[in-house]
């Protein structure tokens, strides 16, 4: 499938506050859907205003296992709430990706991660976070978008 819409873009740092999850490939669909169901209804203590979207962050830490983040912008002082934690998304060139739904997250990464970053000539960045942008208000049926981490060369 190669119709999504890739394009490789300069992002800017972003500080989060958000809750983690350690993972791995086989229990990812459940585990992360489960993190959400938690840090959601908490997204109220930790923005001040309007949502500007939320972030879940992907950090890989071998080949099976990772950390998920659902994360929103704050500017939320120290001390946090209790179960929350600060991270970071640095400035980078990230492949962006646009999805249409939640049921195509997983072909959408597939996709991105085998056969563009193939056909595209770039290398990705391992050692730092990929990560999912959901726009405010967001629903599992409407558009997203994923980010690929590259090492710009």
């Amino acid at each position: 499938m190669n119709d999504y819409k890739v394009k490789v873009v300069e992002f800017p740092q972003k500080r989060l506050v958000g809750m983690k999850v350690g993972t791995t490939m086989s229990k990812a669909q459940v585990d992360c859907p489960a993190i959400w169901q938690t840090f959601g209804p908490r997204i109220d203590e930790i923005v001040s205003g309007d949502c500007t979207g939320s972030y879940g962050l992907s950090l890989m830490l071998n080949e099976q296992d990772f950390d998920y983040w659902a994360a929103v912008e704050s500017d939320l002082a120290d001390p946090l709430p209790s179960g929350l934690a600060r991270v970071e998304i640095p400035a980078g060139w990230y492949a962006r990706a646009e999805v249409p739904n939640l049921e195509g997250l997983g072909p959408a990464y597939m996709y991105l991660y085998d056969q563009w970053l193939k056909e595209s000539g770039n290398t990705a960045n391992y050692q730092a976070a990929g990560f999912e942008f959901y726009p405010p208000n967001w629903q599992p049926a409407e558009a997203l978008e994923i980010f690929m981490p590259l090492i710009k060369t």
